[in-house]
């Protein structure tokens, strides 16, 4: 679909770049009453850029065309119905993929929780397929609510989604060898004893056979808390460990892209004299989980009282 980013970002680029035709833009919508008042800009460092580009593009395509051959730079693809619906495909399928980064991101995530996102997403995607080889565009919005085009084949589409579908196979394919154990640490009282590991198969029959963890376990509000406070080490410690293992995992660089930006909010220039031990100190404070009483900690400290 490069065929159709590539005009948008062309042409959002000049009504972007140049101040008097920007500002001619701005005030071309505001005599139209638009409900936008600008378009965005695409980058290829802001994640989410690419599918509200191409959103407010789409959006604002009959005010742009106007615009444009007004200033003599006509953008022919604006009226081409075939180019329209391949506009209305991408900004839909590129819309569920910014949702999926969405549900990926969070300090709270765990890795079973991002793959339990990535397994539903790879399911949307067969059945998308299937819907599409159909002509059923159900799921996708803009290009249902596209009544001038008299196009109605949308097998190609389907083409396209198969390729979505064959990069998250291959991209996450590593994960499913984790499957069992994220299964194991998620339903633990349900799972199947003879299709887990060896040596967690006595563990799990008596966790199974006692009838009390079952019930705090369905009640219990978090998971950690389950594992970390009623399984115990000393009678299920391999299944603690599991445990351990799971919460530790990183899913994703969401927590170290978090760190680098207080890391940035806090390393200013207007605070060149921060030294390296204060600024370690600093940071530790802004990324643990631990509520700080930094009122009790500053009555250790000696004032220094205003003259």
């Amino acid at each position: 679909m490069n065929h159709v980013t590539q005009v948008v970002i062309k042409t959002v680029n000049y009504i972007r770049s140049h101040a008097l035709p920007h500002r001619q833009f701005k005030e071309f919508l505001k005599e139209l009453d638009s409900e936008y008042g600008d378009v965005v800009y695409f980058s290829h460092v802001r994640w989410l850029s690419r599918g509200r580009c191409l959103q407010r593009f789409y959006e604002l395509r009959q005010e742009i065309d106007l615009f444009m051959n007004d200033k003599q730079i006509p953008v022919p693809e604006l009226r081409n119905d075939e180019w329209l619906l391949n506009l209305c495909f991408l900004v839909d399928i590129v819309e569920k993929l910014n949702q999926l980064n969405i549900s990926l991101q969070g300090k709270d995530n765990l890795i079973i929780d991002m793959f339990n996102h990535i397994k539903a997403f790879q399911k949307k995607v067969l059945l998308f397929e299937s819907q599409l080889k159909n002509n059923n565009v159900q799921h996708f919005p803009l290009l249902k609510d596209l009544k001038n085009s008299k196009c109605n084949n949308y097998i190609k589409y389907a083409k396209e989604i198969r390729k979505l579908a064959a990069a998250f196979e291959s991209r996450f394919t590593n994960l499913d060898k984790y499957n069992k154990i994220f299964e194991i640490y998620s339903s633990p009282f349900h799972v199947e004893v003879e299709s887990a590991p060896e040596y967690l198969q006595m563990e799990l029959i008596d966790l199974q056979c006692n009838s009390q963890l079952k019930q705090i376990f369905e009640t219990v509000e978090s998971k950690i808390d389950f594992y970390n406070i009623y399984i115990t080490k000393e009678k299920f410690s391999n299944l603690r460990n599991l445990a351990q293992k799971v919460v530790s995992a990183f899913g994703s660089t969401y927590t170290c892209e978090s760190f680098f930006s207080k890391l940035k909010f806090t390393k200013h220039k207007s605070r060149s004299n921060l030294t390296d031990e204060n600024l370690q100190h600093q940071l530790r404070c802004a990324n643990t989980r631990i509520d700080i009483d930094l009122l009790k900690l500053s009555e250790r400290v000696e004032k220094q009282i205003s003259h």
